[in-house]
């Protein structure tokens, strides 16, 4: 009888990022999305995550710095959400408590009652503030709502993180955007490139020269903005050689409750569909699925990782080696 794979990796006392999918509903169509490839395949389905399920995970999810409250959907959309952020809040599991938004659902008015309830971060995603570039990058947005929603939620968050996917489609925009968002207060700034999920979006990705292009800027713009605002990268885009840690500290869990290497992926056949909503992290991280996938890590870089903007030791290309490895349809029934 063969003998069950044993985890090469002590489970973490405390990670540094826990990322729950509360929904995978979503307000736009961003190009090269994975909802917005699978629902051109007719291969996904909108689906919230059911409080009893939300608070089963939090049960069993173990300490982290950041609990983020958010995977493939909009986290607003989630007729609960305010619910769940206090289940979440009251755990005392995590450090902090956040999520990030496309901000065009909600009213100002709605973040300030989260606010009061104890959210404390945000972070939006902004790929282009001109009605042309957000039209292309985020079908669905109305670029001047997104302006003056902006300017309201630094003012109620003014630590509120700026999150920009970065490919060939607003490339062109990334200085002036850059431009704008620290001429507004924003005090931190992440750009991480786009990962293509399917062949269809190869040709929105980053080659190594365009990858070049979009670091010049951002160094450019930290000289401009040094005293008011910190860009970052993603760690691909300025490379250390080393390799990826995520899958040891930085858990992802799927709306369905399951858990998957890393928050690229929502393919739950990696872990072999091991669930955090019904055992505790400790024997998730022990689970068959997870030690067996985690002592192929050890001894080797998954080939997943080969197309990732996160992986340290470089982007490669256009990221189409993502394909296959990271994408998985939600064809399930919905949950």
């Amino acid at each position: 009888m063969a003998r069950a794979a044993a985890n090469p990796f002590p489970a973490p006392r405390k990670l540094r990022r826990l990322q729950i999918e509360i929904t995978t509903g979503c307000n736009l169509k961003c190009a090269g999305c994975p909802r917005t490839v699978a629902m051109q395949a007719d291969e996904w389905h909108n689906r919230h995550m059911p409080v009893q399920r939300f608070r089963a995970v939090i049960q069993n999810a173990p300490l982290a710095d950041v609990a983020v409250l958010q995977g493939v959907g909009e986290p607003t959309i989630h007729p609960k959400l305010p619910q769940l952020l206090d289940i979440a809040l009251e755990s005392g599991k995590f450090d902090l408590v956040s999520f990030n938004t496309n901000a065009l659902v909600r009213d100002i008015a709605y973040y300030m009652r989260l606010a009061q309830r104890g959210l404390r971060h945000l972070s939006v995603s902004v790929d282009a503030l001109d009605q042309e570039g957000a039209a292309i990058t985020r079908a669905g947005t109305d670029a001047e709502k997104l302006k003056k929603q902006l300017v309201g939620l630094l003012r109620l968050f003014p630590g509120l993180t700026v999150s920009i996917v970065l490919s060939r489609m607003n490339m062109g925009r990334l200085e002036g955007l850059l431009d704008y968002l620290i001429g507004i207060g924003t005090k931190v700034i992440e750009v991480q490139p786009l990962v293509s999920y399917a062949a269809s979006t190869n040709m929105l990705g980053l080659d190594q020269s365009d990858i070049a292009r979009g670091v010049e800027i951002i160094e450019r713009a930290r000289l401009r903005g040094a005293q008011q605002c910190m860009i970052v990268t993603a760690p691909g885009m300025q490379p250390s050689g080393k390799r990826c840690h995520r899958p040891l500290n930085a858990a992802y869990c799927t709306v369905e409750g399951l858990l998957t290497p890393c928050c690229v992926t929502n393919d739950t056949a990696y872990f072999d569909r091991t669930s955090l909503e019904h055992q505790s992290f400790t024997s998730a991280w022990q689970s068959q699925g997870v030690a067996q996938w985690m002592e192929e890590f050890r001894q080797r870089e998954p080939e997943m990782c080969q197309g990732c903007g996160y992986n340290p030791r470089g982007f490669e290309g256009d990221g189409g080696a993502m394909n296959e490895y990271a994408r998985s349809p939600r064809d399930a029934a919905p949950a």
